[in-house]
């Protein structure tokens, strides 16, 4: 078994990790970023049954975009602290404009840029990491009303370098592309979308210093490291059978990826891991190569939802229901001569493991005398880790973790209030929410933020604060124990003003979120603060346009 030192290094690059994501479910900048997201709302949300908001496929936007002309521009920021305030982490985060244009139902480009986040500071105040990630991307969706025929196409990109405003002895820089690909489909019927896709994902990240010393009576620079991580082939298909204003609609999505990651750190202690005399050449360059890891993943979900209105009714009911199921099958493999993702010099017999979750939930939309929206939800996941190889069967045991979520909200419609002669060219909503969700440190939960190892891509791997940000990688029996237990109250106002010309939205989270390793005495002090999001839309709608906004 590793000892229990080893996990140090894990718990502060979770814990950052943790802090930094608190509860985001989607990247503000992503355009499944709904009100509905905003509210933590994902079962029993109707703007889900599409391809782009249920299995992130770019072809969805001609679905859901509505408007001859949208922009669209936020800030979300968030303080959250230890209870003793001994440390805390502060960050902003800011969605430039993002435009889109086309006609509604037949085609639709997108182009966005933001910065996330642009500033954190750490603890009290003594350090101020400015670490802006640039994000950019485009998406492009089109599909032919007659044949049926749909084509996408995507790229989402970031840039970042990061460095402590007070000290300059070192800096992280990070590039990547996300999600490149072409997505094509078709809708045999007006009740039938069938959807297919082929993308590739890849970041690279370097840890860069000032410093030096001796080594084989060569400088050298110290505390670096280096990895990158190449996502190829990720296949996803979608299948949606009704919409929402039908009685019934099931959408189903499938997910075949496969993932490369090689990594290179000077101080390392990974066991049986790496070639030490394969060391790149340069004349202060010294790079022991760690094991890459390679990983082969499944995933797939099953959705349906219900639609029930009683005859002479103000009363609807829409019941929801939901299942998935993913599986990671994981190995080693020793680094290549240039250690580059998918090219390697063999397996390392003895080191794979396989992860496995299957989830399922429930939701319940009700709609009261047309004003009064209330919804509620319950998901349960578990996480299954079978150590497969004889030789990582020595250092760990096989474990399975359950995790629990449960939603709740309410939302008025002021403008559906009858008496209030509320002016017809605006409306207005006010809405309450609570979330508890549990979920791993690691693999998160399938309700949770994105349910992979992305979301420690664009925190940690841009903090200068320690090397070694990825060796949690190579513990899987340990990293599995890690709990995030969260809390969070959330309450907001949004409204759309001259016939949905202008639309604003304000939210504010209050959170508290707890940690801990399993079996394991390190005593994590919970966190809490609020989290908040100020949003602004422009949209120029066609006299033919419908809203589909309740």
């Amino acid at each position: 078994m590793v000892e229990s030192k080893k996990l140090i290094p894990a718990v502060l690059v979770t814990a950052a990790a943790a802090l930094a994501q608190f509860n985001s479910p989607i990247d503000p900048l992503s355009h499944a970023y709904t009100a509905d997201v905003q509210q933590n709302r994902t079962i029993s949300s109707d703007q889900n049954y599409n391809a782009l908001n249920r299995a992130g496929m770019p072809i969805g936007l001609v679905d859901i975009h509505r408007h001859l002309v949208n922009f669209d521009m936020g800030i979300n920021g968030q303080k959250v602290a230890t209870e003793n305030d001994s440390t805390y982490l502060k960050n902003i985060a800011v969605k430039m404009p993002r435009f889109t244009v086309g006609a509604p139902g037949k085609i639709a480009f997108s182009a966005q840029y933001g910065i996330v986040p642009m500033t954190t500071d750490f603890y009290d105040d003594s350090l101020t990491l400015t670490m802006p990630q640039h994000r950019f991307g485009f998406i492009l969706a089109a599909q032919e009303p007659k044949s049926g025929f749909r084509i996408g196409v995507n790229l989402d990109a970031f840039i970042a370098k990061s460095r402590y405003k007070e000290t300059a002895d070192s800096g992280r820089a990070i590039l990547g592309a996300e999600n490149l690909g072409l997505s094509l489909g078709m809708n045999p019927s007006d009740m039938v979308t069938i959807d297919l896709g082929l993308y590739a994902s890849g970041y690279m990240d370097t840890l860069f210093g000032t410093k030096t010393e001796k080594f084989e009576g060569k400088d050298r620079m110290i505390r670096q490291e280096r990895m990158a991580e190449v996502e190829f082939p990720r296949i996803s298909s979608y299948i949606q059978i009704g919409d929402t204003s039908l009685p019934v609609v099931t959408a189903f999505d499938f997910t075949y990826g496969k993932k490369h990651f090689v990594y290179a750190n000077r101080q390392s202690s990974i066991p049986n891991s790496g070639n030490v005399e394969g060391m790149n050449s340069g004349a202060d360059s010294y790079w022991p190569n760690q094991d890459a890891i390679v990983t082969d993943s499944i995933r797939w979900n099953l959705a349906g939802r219900g639609n029930i209105v009683p005859v002479e009714s103000k009363f609807e009911i829409n019941p929801s229901l939901e299942f998935g199921y993913l599986h990671n099958r994981t190995k080693r493999m020793k680094p290549g001569e240039k250690n580059h993702p998918m090219t390697y010099d063999g397996e390392r017999e003895g080191f794979k493991w396989e992860t496995s979750s299957f989830r399922f939930g429930l939701g319940l939309d009700m709609l009261f005398i047309d004003c009064i929206d209330y919804w509620t939800e319950y998901g349960h996941s578990n996480m299954k880790l079978e150590l497969v190889g004889s030789e990582i069967k020595e250092l760990g045991e096989n474990h399975t973790e359950k995790f629990h979520r449960f939603a709740t909200g309410t939302e008025l419609a002021f403008h559906d209030i009858a008496n209030m002669n509320f002016p017809e060219s605006g409306k207005l909503w006010f809405n309450l929410g609570f979330q508890m969700i549990q979920e791993s440190g690691i693999f998160g939960n399938f309700y949770g933020s994105t349910y992979s190892t992305k979301q420690y891509v664009h925190f940690n791997d841009i903090s200068t604060e320690t090397t070694g940000t990825q060796e949690w990688r190579y513990y899987p029996w340990e990293n599995i124990k890690h709990r995030i237990h969260t809390n969070d109250f959330s309450i907001g106002v949004r409204g759309s003003f001259n016939h949905e010309l202008i639309e604003l939205g304000s939210r504010i989270h209050f959170l508290k979120q707890q940690q801990e390793f399993v079996g394991s005495d390190l005593d994590i002090d919970p966190i809490k603060g609020p989290k908040y999001q100020f949003d602004f839309t422009y949209n120029l709608t066609s006299k033919n346009s419908k809203s589909t906004k309740k």
